[in-house]
């Protein structure tokens, strides 16, 4: 579950840095991700890895906190005018 996180994070910057350049469907790849890695947090502990795997659940759980803070920050309206230039 760590190196998947840390791939996730890898994924999230990128798909920031591509937003950040203007690209549209960055902002829906991230909404995406983010559902996919909340859903798979919620799948794992569902499973019970949190009885066995805590630093795994943390990790999980830190980066898709995260990740909702920063969709709910894209999905504003502020965010969703385009730079000038």
């Amino acid at each position: 579950m760590v190196a998947g996180a840390v791939v996730a994070a890898g994924l999230c910057l990128a798909l920031a840095w591509a937003s950040g350049r203007g690209h549209r469907w960055a902002r829906a790849a991230f909404v995406l991700l983010t559902a996919v890695n909340c859903a798979d947090l919620l799948r794992g502990l569902a499973a019970g890895s949190a009885g066995y795997a805590r630093a795994d659940v943390t990790a999980a759980a830190g980066l898709c906190l995260v990740q909702v803070a920063a969709v709910v920050l894209l999905l504003r309206p502020a965010a969703r005018r385009e730079a000038p230039g």
